[in-house]
């Protein structure tokens, strides 16, 4: 509990204040409860997902997903971020990257070996371009990392190009009744 209040502050700090309404988080013990309460497709390699409307996380417990405590932190963070997300006006036109890559920000699951496996595909030539980044959710399990590093990589370049408070620009300006290629495209001066 004390993990989801501070994480939940620390969104509503550096990105503002959204409207509150109820959430449930669901840790299952088996494949057939997490199945039955995210309720339509997930990945096979999922371990965790965010719903809308009512907002809830289910996540696969760490003996089921065959993970560590520490990473079951960080897909908890992962997931909150994107409940904080659903809340912000005009979720609907963000794409997928940016949702990603917010989530992954947050929980500072960037690692080495998502820029590994980007260099990796660089080298081959078979990078994703970033408007085929709309649905992570559709790519296949040797894609998935890829993706996800991909839209973590074009978080930490818009903070790196365009300074750190783009993102509360973005966000501000979806805010303002933007929609996101126009948040984004105000934020930049682009």
């Amino acid at each position: 509990v004390l993990l989801i209040q501070s994480e939940t502050k620390k969104l509503t700090q550096e990105f503002g204040k959204v409207q509150q309404r109820p959430f449930s988080i669901y840790i299952t013990s088996n494949i057939k409860d997490f199945n039955k309460k995210s309720k339509g497709p997930v990945p096979e390699w999922g371990i965790a997902v965010a719903k809308i409307r009512p907002d809830r996380i289910i996540m696969k417990s760490p003996g089921i997903a065959n993970i560590s405590f520490t990473r079951m932190k960080e897909v908890l963070i992962h997931e909150l971020n994107h409940i904080y997300i659903f809340r912000i006006p005009g979720y609907n036109t963000m794409p997928s990257w940016f949702k990603e890559g917010m989530a992954m920000r947050s929980s500072n699951e960037f690692s080495l070996l998502h820029k590994i496996e980007i260099s990796r595909f660089i080298w081959k030539k078979q990078t994703i371009p970033l408007p085929r980044l709309n649905n992570i959710a559709s790519y296949s399990r040797d894609k998935v990392k890829l993706a996800y590093g991909e839209s973590a990589a074009a978080i930490e370049a818009l903070e790196f190009y365009y300074d750190e408070d783009i993102i509360i620009n973005i966000i501000g300006n979806l805010r303002d009744n933007q929609n996101f290629e126009d948040a984004l495209d105000i934020a930049i001066g682009e």
